[in-house]
């Protein structure tokens, strides 16, 4: 119906409010679903500072900084 809509085609516009509202109700309660399922578990912040001990930002600037190669 959308694709007849954009065509120019005549279309039935109380049909097609009633098939979006229909299907934007179903894709919520899909989502719903997916995100019970979904298994909770720390945060991106968490596991860097359980995994390496230091803030985000900290592990970035130690990888993003390049070692000083200074002959003395």
């Amino acid at each position: 119906m959308q694709a007849a809509l954009i065509r120019g085609e005549p279309v039935n516009n109380d049909e097609l409010v009633r098939i979006c509202s229909t299907a934007k109700r179903l894709l919520e309660t899909i989502c719903a679903k997916a995100d019970k399922r979904k298994p909770a578990g720390p945060d991106l912040q968490s596991y860097l500072r359980s995994r390496y001990g230091v803030e985000p930002a900290e592990a970035v600037a130690d990888v993003d900084e390049p070692e000083s190669t200074t002959d003395s």
